[in-house]
């Protein structure tokens, strides 16, 4: 939250996902230039960020496991985000279908009223320019922004060894989208929130001619968020996120035949209760539902359009005094095409003296196949969940009253039944489809 009001990532071209490159446990993997794809690997999992890992912005799943479009570039604008929150696996009850959930928290209720309007360029063509507003006026507040982003980024400059004597061809972007948000105020213990956000983008990927046009891909998203929370004191807590997305998506690129031209929609919500009870017990429950359909207008057709997946979830966290924090919960995803998954989850923090806590956790999850997958799944066995368990070891030590501190991490995480391609050689022609791998996937390591 101190380095996104600092302001030190508003003029980077990548936004969030330069911030984000710089936390230990993360990875991000890119084609370099502004609107390639981009990956968030957590923890060394394997799987790009549309599929493995789930953003959130208020309760508002940005992406899903299923269409896998959405990327980084698809958040509202820097300057509506207050903070993000990094749930790393092993993950608590309240989060399923992922292996980790990147909780995007946007600014709450101006104090003030005021408008900004900036502009930024660089090389390679790059330019980019914003408008802020934020206000309130008897109960009710505002905020708003505007940004667009273009870039001739890498065209024509030399690729790196041993690629020195090859150039880029046309890598160009741009990218305008808008975002506006209301807040009103019921009374004390209740608030609504609306929020919409709009993006039209469009990139470029090389000089290449494909079906006689260059090799580009178009992307336009509408999400639109309708959020209560009702909050009477301390010891109670409920919020409600009601969600739609629509998207169009356009790819015309040699490497990816098969997919031209779809339009998603999405809807849901999610729920969350939170409840003090007695003997320092915090009950949490909960879930999300989600309605997922897509249409193909071109390439090869999907056997599944529809998707329809839920989650539920109990936590209760128990803090019998001032050194011990123990949280235990349990979770049941569903899916319309596959098995019900349970995953338990337990964390246990203790604190020896005041500058120093040691804690321990661990958890299961699951992640469902995307729409690609389950269409070519494999006739005899079907295409499962893959399945998730990791275990973490940790300590923190501070120092000079709080002003400084030191971190350590241990993990390990276990991926059963990861999917993966396969080519059936022994018919004629050769069948490709989707298949569980027999063998686990392992990532261990020290943060």
């Amino acid at each position: 939250a101190r380095e996104l009001a600092e302001g030190l990532y508003e003029y980077d071209l990548f936004g969030v996902l330069a911030a984000l490159r710089t936390k230990a446990g993360i990875t991000v993997k890119s084609s370099s230039d502004v609107g390639a794809e981009d990956w968030l690997l957590v923890r060394g999992l394997p799987r790009d960020s549309a599929r493995n890992l789930l953003v959130l912005v208020d309760g508002m799943p940005l992406n899903d496991a299923y269409s896998e479009a959405n990327e980084f570039e698809h958040l509202p604008p820097i300057d509506l985000i207050d903070r993000i929150v990094d749930h790393r696996p092993p993950l608590p009850a309240r989060f399923g279908g992922y292996s980790a959930v990147e909780d995007v928290i946007t600014k709450g209720e101006p104090r003030r009223t005021w408008t900004e309007v900036s502009a930024a360029g660089g090389e390679y063509s790059s330019g980019s320019a914003a408008a802020v507003t934020e206000g309130h006026e008897a109960g009710f507040a505002w905020r708003g922004a505007v940004e667009t982003l273009v870039t001739d980024n890498l065209t024509g400059q030399r690729r790196t060894p041993p690629y020195a004597s090859v150039v880029y061809g046309d890598r160009s972007y741009r990218k305008t989208r808008a975002a506006a948000q209301g807040l009103f105020r019921a009374g004390d213990a209740s608030q609504f929130r609306a929020s919409a956000h709009f993006l039209d983008s469009e990139k470029f990927f090389s000089d290449t001619i494909f079906r006689g046009e260059q090799e580009s891909r178009d992307r336009r998203l509408a999400h639109l968020n309708l959020g209560y929370l009702w909050q009477p004191g301390d010891r109670s807590r409920l919020s409600l996120s009601l969600f739609r997305a629509d998207e169009s998506y356009q790819l015309n690129l040699m490497m990816h035949p098969d997919v031209q031209d779809q339009d998603r929609v999405k809807q849901g919500l999610r729920l969350t209760w939170d409840r003090e009870l007695p003997r320092k017990h915090r009950l949490s429950a909960g879930g999300e539902f989600t309605d997922l359909h897509v249409v193909e207008r071109l390439g090869t057709p999907l056997a599944l359009e529809d998707a329809r997946f839920y989650g539920l979830f109990v936590e209760d966290r128990f803090t019998p005094n001032d050194r011990w924090i123990v949280v235990a919960g349990m979770r049941r995803d569903g899916h319309a095409e596959a098995s019900s998954h349970w995953s338990p989850s337990l964390s246990v923090a203790f604190a020896p003296a005041a500058a120093n806590t040691l804690h321990v956790a661990w958890g299961r999850s699951v992640r469902w196949p995307s729409l690609s997958e389950i269409s070519e799944a494999d006739p005899a066995n079907g295409l499962e969940a893959e399945e998730q368990e990791a275990l973490e070891l940790g300590f923190r030590q501070s120092f000079a009253k709080d002003r400084a501190a030191a971190r350590l991490t241990i993990f390990r995480i276990d991926l059963d039944g990861e999917s993966a391609f396969f080519l059936d050689m022994s018919a004629v022609p050769p069948v490709g489809y989707q298949r569980n791998e027999p063998d686990t996937v392992r990532s261990e390591g020290i943060e």
